[in-house]
């Protein structure tokens, strides 16, 4: 046996050591918290064999007792790492379409549920993820694999968790359809056995269970919480009896439902429902409850996690010590404690949504949100319950362009004002400062997610700041900008000429007036700009989702007056022009002779453009230490003559350059757009 004295919670250590020397010098007792009789060959009991003496021997036989959770029914596995997340990640909100597939990529602490925000690119089995990857690393000799692991496993409902946090370990639900990533591991279980993986999600979110987890980190990197698939793999998790297991799948359940419910109040969740002011209007509402519903469970499901592991009273203390003696979760916490002001601006910011027809002003099954009865695990829905299906029940029919100028009718403020009079809620707030001032800092803030910025709502404006509009992503075409200049800017031009002809033709003109033509010539140039700017851009800009909001927004920079998002789309539009996003649609309609030259040094690029088989075919070769020749993906054997016919006659008939060739006329004929 060995003695080791443990001083952690003691402030003089040097003294405390004294003491404790001469307490057991002398046969006394120093204190059963701080002096441990351990036989070091326990140690070896624990994968890394940390001195883990402070715990009890039950503990640490725990790891020779118990099975680990990788056995014959579990595996669990690190998934996809894309190599670019910038070209192959999206947030939710941004694409539709098959080519994207939910992606469990960790993210922040969020025990048992977790809205997937991400989708990746895993389309035609992540064809040109994979490409890139090898194209990105030539040393893996075309084995994708390396990087895309695991892939037989995605679309497999499982358990994921965030690997590397700053906070605590919290294993949640991940749903049918969805690939896991290499930061967003993956637990699975034969026949992907929903009970089962409850059950499991129940014991891992146990303080017994993840204080084990944490005798392993002593040994690796406890600082930097770095829940590795090893560690989790060697954890030991006990067999239980059926009472146990179904005593666990009643209280998991109870914990995904009322996550689940405390997400219908926030916008970007794929649960959405109705702002909280609302939402308590027609059903019985109170995140308050929820949360207390959940401290409740959580209290409960340590009670059990004691038990099957054999934690002995201080076992316990040192667990809840770590752990918490109840349920946390910071984003549950921020609700509660909002202000009615704060609750008052969701609100607004939903009544934006709805004004633009991307929510509705009240969900159809309103009165069925019962969730106890579904399955966790079910694919996400490739909308959420507050989006608005139907065009014809929009509350405003438009074409995703609204004015902001206060002059114009049904301009953005005074169609709130509309809207807002149904809520019969007092707003206590001045609504055009606050779409003027607070709207697109919140919703930029709201619609930025795993580094990723993605506003839907675009404020484009003068560079005086007196002309304004709004435009909605997701109705954004080719036609776009010419619309707006057609149905706002030029008539505006229009009515600014009349009122300075009218005021020129005076004979005499006071004071006042000739400070209103100074205001009118500067308001008309700044006006004169803009539409400038507009008519440059619309020669080539083509908008196609799949690229993202930060790229589509991108050539528009010097249209946005709110500084950091337009720093921050200056750049992305210099990486553009730079060729740092070839893959982009937009930079292929734009810039056709550079891109289509690059797809033929890089597959990934070709297949992101549609021209691979035009670039690209399977060589069989011959490959030292392979007894078997391989197929491999190589160029054609263009030469530079060939190459450019190819891509001159690829500009000349893709219906997809139609306007880069209308735009290219125009200048050799000199014309004027």
């Amino acid at each position: 046996m060995t003695l080791f004295i443990r001083l952690l919670e003691h402030k003089e250590k040097g003294s405390s050591l004294s003491a404790a020397i001469s307490s057991l010098n002398k046969s006394e007792v120093f204190s059963a918290n701080c002096t441990f009789h351990v036989n070091p060959k326990e140690f070896k009991n624990i994968p890394s064999s940390p001195y883990a003496y402070w715990v009890s021997s039950n503990v640490r036989e725990s790891y020779t007792s118990f099975s680990p959770v990788e056995n014959d029914v579990r595996i669990v596995r690190q998934g996809l790492a894309t190599a670019e997340d910038f070209r192959f990640v999206r947030n939710w909100w941004e694409v539709k379409g098959e080519l994207w597939c939910p992606f469990a990529k960790g993210g922040d602490y969020s025990p048992y549920y977790s809205d997937l925000h991400l989708v990746t690119k895993w389309g035609d089995s992540g064809k040109e993820i994979k490409a890139g990857i090898c194209n990105r690393y030539p040393y893996l000799n075309g084995n994708a694999n390396f990087v895309a692991k695991n892939s037989q496993h995605y679309f497999r409902a499982g358990i994921t968790w965030s690997r590397r946090t700053t906070s605590g370990l919290s294993m949640r639900v991940m749903p049918h359809g969805s690939v896991f990533g290499d930061k967003g591991p993956a637990l699975l279980t034969n026949a992907d056995d929903e009970n089962e993986l409850l059950v499991n999600l129940g014991i891992m979110s146990s303080a017994a269970y993840k204080y084990i987890v944490s005798l392993q980190l002593a040994a690796a990197d406890a600082a930097a919480r770095s829940y590795e698939v090893g560690i989790i793999q060697n954890t030991p998790i006990p067999d239980i009896n059926i009472d146990i297991k179904t005593e666990l799948l009643t209280l998991v359940h109870e914990a995904i439902d009322t996550k689940t419910k405390l997400d219908f109040v926030n916008e970007t969740s794929h649960s959405f429902v109705l702002p909280e002011l609302l939402l308590q209007k027609l059903i019985s509402y109170s995140p308050s409850e929820l949360f207390n519903k959940l401290k409740v469970v959580q209290q409960r499901i340590d009670e059990i996690g004691f038990e099957i592991y054999n934690f002995n009273d201080r076992d316990k203390s040192l667990a809840h010590e770590q752990e918490g003696s109840e349920y946390k979760d910071p984003d549950i916490s921020k609700t509660i404690s909002m202000s009615r002001k704060e609750k008052i601006s969701l609100l607004l910011e939903w009544s934006v949504g709805v004004v633009f027809g991307y929510f509705s002003t009240c969900p159809n099954d309103i009165n069925q949100l019962n969730l106890k009865e579904t399955s966790p695990f079910n694919m996400l829905s490739k909308s959420s319950p507050a989006m608005l299906t139907d065009e014809k029940s929009a509350f405003f029919s438009n074409q995703g362009i609204i004015s902001g100028n206060k002059d114009d009718d049904n301009n953005l403020g005074s169609l709130l004002k509309k809207l807002l009079k149904k809520t019969d809620i007092d707003l206590e707030e001045d609504l055009d400062k606050w779409l003027q001032k607070d709207f697109f800092n919140k919703h930029l803030k709201k619609y930025s997610k795993s580094r990723r910025q993605a506003p839907i709502f675009w404020p484009l404006e003068d560079i005086t700041g007196s002309f304004k509009l709004w435009l909605a992503y997701h109705k954004l075409n080719s036609q776009t900008l010419l619309n707006c200049i057609n149905d706002f800017v030029q008539p505006k031009l229009d009515k600014l000429t009349k009122e300075y002809n009218q005021i020129l033709l005076k004979a005499q003109r006071n004071i006042e007036e000739e400070k209103q033509l100074d205001l009118i010539i500067e308001e008309k140039e700044s006006l004169e700009n803009f539409k400038e700017e507009m008519l440059r851009i619309s020669a080539f800009w083509q908008p196609n989702l799949n690229d993202g909001i930060q790229i589509i927004a991108a050539p528009l920079w010097r249209l946005f007056q709110h500084i950091p998002w337009q720093k921050k789309l200056k750049q992305t539009w210099e990486k553009l022009q730079d060729g740092e996003y070839d893959w982009a649609h937009l930079a292929f309609s734009t810039w056709p002779e550079r891109v289509l030259k690059k797809c033929h040094a890089d597959r990934s690029l070709a297949i992101a453009h549609d021209v691979e088989n035009d670039l690209w075919h399977e060589v069989e070769v011959i490959k030292k230490n392979k007894k078997e020749p391989v197929w491999e993906w190589q160029p054609k054997p263009f030469g530079d003559a060939e190459l450019h016919a190819y891509i001159k006659e690829k500009i000349a008939t893709d219906e997809r350059l139609k306007l880069y060739r209308s735009n290219q006329a125009n200048n050799l004929n000199g014309g004027k757009l």
